[in-house]
């Protein structure tokens, strides 16, 4: 699974392990690395 930011080409990949969630360290981590902050990463989730 992987995370495309809007049109601009960011991207990280992001394993995928069944019942196992990410933390949120982790995931600010991996948001910090394609320069997207929390409320633009919640907005992409209420669009899908």
């Amino acid at each position: 699974m992987y995370f495309t930011g809007i049109f601009d080409g960011r991207y990280t990949t992001i394993h995928h392990h069944p019942g196992v969630d990410i933390s949120r360290p982790l995931l600010r981590s991996i948001l910090k690395e394609i320069n997207v902050v929390v409320e633009e990463f919640t907005s992409l989730l209420t669009q899908i």
